[in-house]
């Protein structure tokens, strides 16, 4: 599995999670183990992300930090290295039945698609 679609599936799993929806508890739970067991992931990612804005990344007027125009042939290889990173597959592994009448939105789904059997 690749970096990014560990976090796109994480931004996924909160979406629903926080989307004010109740949910059974085996699923409630399920999500709750696998948000835990790849946070380091999501750790190591936004610790990557922010050393490269860190390096190659300015200040604008607006307090928003963003990378030079000469310096983004720069970044955009680091990220996409970053991005493409294979990491283990997580244990927790979730079916299309355990998100079974819940809506969801379609993007979200597919963030979903490499961490479902």
């Amino acid at each position: 599995m690749k970096l990014i679609e560990l976090i796109n599936a994480r931004k996924a799993l909160a979406n629903i999670s926080t989307s004010g929806m109740k949910m059974p508890f085996p699923i409630a739970y399920k999500i709750s183990k696998f948000m835990s067991e790849t946070q380091h992931d999501e750790d190591f990612y936004n610790e990557k992300v922010t050393d490269i804005f860190k390096e190659y990344g300015e200040t604008d007027d607006e307090g928003k930090i963003v990378v030079p125009k000469e310096d983004r042939d720069k970044v955009e290889p680091l990220m996409k290295e970053l991005t493409e990173t294979e990491i283990e597959d997580c244990s927790i592994r979730f079916s299309s039945e355990d998100f079974g009448g819940m809506d969801v939105f379609v993007q979200d789904c597919v963030a979903l698609l490499p961490i479902i059997d």
